[in-house]
């Protein structure tokens, strides 16, 4: 028991109490070094990142700096998932879909065009998706997002399109927009909900 209050202190003192997050993170792990995170995020200070032991700790805390100081080099200094991470975080942040190209995980690419796409609001940039489900799963956010079923027409599969239309429809509840969808048991289930 000694030991815990021990190592309560050594969080509190070690600059622990503004992150939450970070001194349960660092009383799950036994590890003090944890807390780093949290004053390295708010200092914009890169060396006590450094400091931090578990892998996963320090390569979030290296995102969150280059995030909140929109540095790119700090990415670079990553590699693989970590790299691919960061590059993801900054191009969503900047709506910078050239910085997507970089990605070298198609899976992480396509979040990341995802992620600026939404952030923009812009479907085009919805179309640099490689999973055709995830890319109508984009435009069909954007859709809804931007109460506007007009948008769910860029998708080519009508199943889907009918489905886009419905979001819109009943997120908002316009009734009215249910008159675009093709499937007629869907649309009856559409003017069911949306009112």
């Amino acid at each position: 028991m000694r030991y815990f209050y021990f190592f309560v202190l050594v969080l509190v003192s070690s600059g622990c109490v503004w992150y939450e997050a970070d001194i349960e993170l660092a009383l799950k792990n036994n590890d003090p070094s944890n807390c780093y995170s949290g004053l390295a995020s708010q200092e914009k200070d890169l060396s006590l990142c450094d400091k931090i032991t578990s892998h996963e700790a320090k390569s979030e805390c290296m995102r969150r700096i280059a995030a909140s100081t929109n540095d790119l080099s700090i990415c670079e200094r990553m590699s693989g998932v970590d790299r691919d991470l960061c590059v993801k975080t900054l191009a969503v942040e900047r709506r910078d879909l050239n910085l997507c190209e970089s990605i070298q995980s198609q899976s992480e690419k396509d979040y990341c065009y995802s992620g600026v796409a939404l952030n923009s609001g812009m479907t085009v940039y919805c179309n640099k998706i490689s999973n055709v489900y995830s890319k109508f799963d984009c435009i069909e956010s954007i859709s809804v997002n931007r109460k506007d079923a007009s948008i769910c027409l860029e998708i080519t599969t009508p199943a889907l399109r009918d489905t886009c239309i419905r979001r819109v429809a009943e997120r908002h509840r316009q009734k009215f927009v249910c008159q675009g969808i093709k499937d007629d048991y869907l649309r009856g289930s559409c003017e069911n909900f949306a009112t």
